[in-house]
């Protein structure tokens, strides 16, 4: 499974380190990431939401979630934008 965890900090550090260590075969990606999370996930390097949704979609990711509640709120929001292009978010709208 891909997924996309968005956010910096620590609470998006201890869900990567969660599903590294999980049964589950996850290719793991973040936004904007840290350097702590890159040593578990691949971060992605694009410019806005908007890319972001189209990076996504690109490269098959399978769910997204919104771990910094920033990204909830900017412009329409991660989750309503995951939403209109079909891209599973765990995350409220």
């Amino acid at each position: 499974m891909k997924i996309l965890v968005v956010g910096k900090g620590g609470r998006e550090h201890a869900l990567i380190k969660a599903m590294d260590e999980s049964a589950t075969q996850t290719e793991l990606y973040s936004f904007p990431g840290s350097d702590a999370i890159s040593e578990l996930a691949q971060i992605v390097e694009v410019d806005g939401l908007e890319s972001l949704i189209g990076w996504m979609k690109q490269n098959g990711i399978e769910l997204c979630v919104a771990g910094e509640e920033s990204y909830l709120v900017k412009g329409e929001g991660l989750a309503n934008l995951c939403e209109k292009e079909g891209i599973p978010c765990w995350g409220p709208h």
